[in-house]
């Protein structure tokens, strides 16, 4: 077999061996997949600059509270009081004390939960889930921070954007309150299993009162280039599929437009790996976008080859290469689904 022939039959895969007359033998490439770095974390919620007070007084059974805006600075929101990006909550901060209780604790400390609910149309809240176990909070003023997440609670605590974050207790009073002109908080109260998934609150507003609790979150690492770019890929395989047995004219033109799309998808790849994107790894994008351009290669190839056979096995090499990209594409994705 000439050397030529052999670049045909193996194509993207490389040469496992020199060929007969000598030339050196292409290296295979190493597909390698990494996590993609984790981004920042941010804080949201209450800037905590009031003096903290009990003035919601003491309530008793279960009691939930939330923020529904903060004071406005030139007729400006200073910061809106749902999560601002899906990912994770990391903690809270609350300033203030407890003062009263069903569950005196060490040092006058009270139990209290951590909830996040979801808006419906109506404008009532869905509590989506209560962190467990149940944290403490002192009897003596302060600002504490309580980590939520393994091992600190049974699980974590998933954030949507648009979701509320409350202060959940068992009634009682909690000096955890700022007299804040401008701002709003609202709060319901019940009877029990208030803060149960599922159920639904009706809150009560609260204006010039704000919760002094402000949360930390780990936000998700975005997919949305490599969303973008898997339809491309996508396409691109169907296009080769249908020119592998059409007449030499419509092969070319579906192989060209096969061209195009993989270029479309290996720009949004690219974009994907850019450090302000954050969506992909190092090793992530370099194996991707290496699928992706011997996948094209073997595109115009087939364009070019004079014989059937030839034009076939140039496009059953790039639809290969093409179903490892979409491949690695779906696992980067998991990879992104597992940070933290």
């Amino acid at each position: 077999m000439r050397w030529a022939a052999a670049l045909v039959m193996v194509g993207a895969l490389g040469v496992l061996a020199a060929p007969a007359d000598g030339l050196p033998a292409r290296v295979p490439f190493v597909n390698k997949l990494s996590a993609p770095p984790t981004p920042a974390k941010i804080q949201f919620g209450s800037d905590l600059r009031w003096e903290a007070a009990p003035l919601l007084g003491d309530l008793e059974g279960d009691a939930e509270f939330w923020d529904l805006f903060y004071t406005a600075a030139e007729g400006i929101s200073r910061e809106a009081p749902t999560v601002p990006f899906d990912g994770w909550l990391s903690g809270v901060y609350v300033k203030g004390r407890a003062i009263s209780g069903d569950m005196p604790g060490p040092g006058g400390s009270q139990p209290f939960r951590v909830g996040v609910e979801q808006r419906l149309l109506d404008g009532r809240l869905q509590v989506v889930s209560t962190s467990n176990p149940p944290f403490q909070l002192p009897g003596t003023n302060g600002t504490y921070y309580y980590w939520i997440g393994p091992p600190y609670t049974g699980f974590q605590m998933p954030l949507k954007t648009g979701e509320y974050v409350s202060f959940d207790t068992r009634g009682g009073t909690f000096a955890v309150f700022g007299n804040a002109p401008g701002s709003s908080s609202a709060s319901t109260v019940g009877k029990g299993q208030e803060q149960n998934a599922g159920v639904i609150w009706t809150g009560t507003p609260h204006p010039g009162v704000e919760l002094l609790m402000r949360m930390v979150e780990q936000p998700k690492v975005p997919t949305v280039k490599l969303e973008a770019a898997a339809p491309l890929i996508g396409r691109a395989l169907t296009l080769e599929k249908e020119a592998e047995r059409a007449r030499p004219n419509t092969a070319k033109k579906k192989l060209r437009s096969s061209i195009g799309e993989l270029g479309a998808a290996a720009a949004l790849v690219h974009q994907a790996g850019e450090a302000r994107e954050g969506e992909l790894s190092h090793d992530s994008e370099v194996s991707i976008e290496h699928y992706l351009s011997e996948a094209v290669a073997e595109d115009k190839a087939a364009v070019s080859a004079k014989k059937t056979r030839a034009r076939e096995t140039h496009i059953r090499i790039a639809m290969e290469t093409k179903r490892t990209a979409l491949g690695d594409v779906g696992k980067s994705k998991s990879l992104a689904r597992q940070v933290p």
